[in-house]
């Protein structure tokens, strides 16, 4: 996949391609965004009221299928702190940090790495017991904003490499799911036995320079969501006893939150490298102007005619 317009510079190019980089899904249980729906769900899950009491119930019983989920398949759940925070720039690099070996091991299985668990501010709901003027009680929810318990499970899965699943504990159950062109693009050489070198979060070398754009052009929306549902099929369950269940009124619907895209050169000299780049910015400056960029990256200007009402 060609970007690089000057032929002259594609001479001093071991290795051009462009992916996807980091990409993050957000689900939302559809109609739990005013408080009117939230009431209608508790009541078709079988609750004759909307107390803050059962709402717990909910969280409780979430809370418990996660615990006993992680149990099973003996993993840990990490607390995100005050000592993990000025330890950690991001909770991903604890994981980096702590479980390196597991992370270096090639596996053709999917395997859940850790659990990180947080307190983070949502949007959510509450209930208030109201007086009327006559002397009755009745309760109103609310939209508020408090702290919650949020999960982030870490997987090495089978199709996407490394990755998180993010649940949130309490009503409306909004959920996350990040993952990344290149663990994907990482994940799919393993799986084939291809040759590769990488150095951060790009690869500086690749045996089958075709196949990586192959995958990167026929990658679909679906290889994604398929990974997504079979996690939450696992982690979004509620507790009853002997099992875990989970009513179909509290699927969620999946959108796009951030995609990245990434084009990455890399030099054969990089003496060549520092060189080009220095001349770039000294010649020019001012590169955040249209004309520069059009001058740089051979881009086509685009023009919008405005007409004065």
């Amino acid at each position: 996949m060609q970007t690089v317009q000057d032929t002259s510079l594609q001479d001093h190019l071991s290795l051009e391609y462009t992916s996807f980089d980091r990409i993050v899904l957000r689900g939302y249980t559809q109609g739990l965004f005013v408080e009117g729906s939230v009431i209608n769900l508790l009541r078709n899950l079988g609750f004759s009221n909307h107390s803050n009491g059962v709402m717990r119930l909910l969280t409780d019983k979430l809370n418990s299928h996660i615990k006993k989920t992680a149990e099973k398949i003996d993993i840990k759940i990490h607390w995100w702190g005050e000592a993990e925070k000025k330890k950690y720039h991001s909770k991903i690099d604890l994981i980096q940090d702590q479980y390196k070996e597991e992370l270096s091991k090639k596996s053709k299985k999917s395997k859940v790495i850790a659990i990180i668990k947080a307190a983070e501010n949502v949007r959510t709901f509450t209930n208030r017991n109201i007086k009327t003027k006559k002397g009755k009680t009745f309760t109103k929810m609310y939209s508020v904003n408090k702290f919650v318990s949020q999960y982030y499970i870490y997987i090495n899965d089978e199709k996407l490499g490394l990755c998180y699943l993010k649940i949130s504990s309490y009503i409306p159950f909004v959920s996350e799911f990040y993952f990344n062109g290149h663990n994907y693009l990482k994940k799919q050489f393993d799986q084939a036995g291809k040759e590769y070198t990488m150095k951060d979060n790009s690869f500086t070398k690749v045996e089958d320079l075709e196949m990586l754009n192959n995958l990167v052009k026929e990658f679909k929306p679906s290889i994604a969501l398929k990974r997504v549902e079979h996690w939450m099929g696992i982690f979004f369950k509620f507790d009853q006893g002997q099992k875990s269940t989970r009513s179909k009124l509290l699927k969620h619907n999946w959108f796009t939150y951030q995609t990245e895209i990434s084009t990455n050169l890399v030099f054969k000299s990089a003496k060549f490298a520092n060189a080009y780049f220095d001349n770039i910015l000294s010649k020019h400056h001012t590169i955040g102007l249209p004309d520069k960029l059009t001058e740089i990256f051979s881009l086509s200007r685009q023009k919008n005619n405005f007409i004065s009402p």
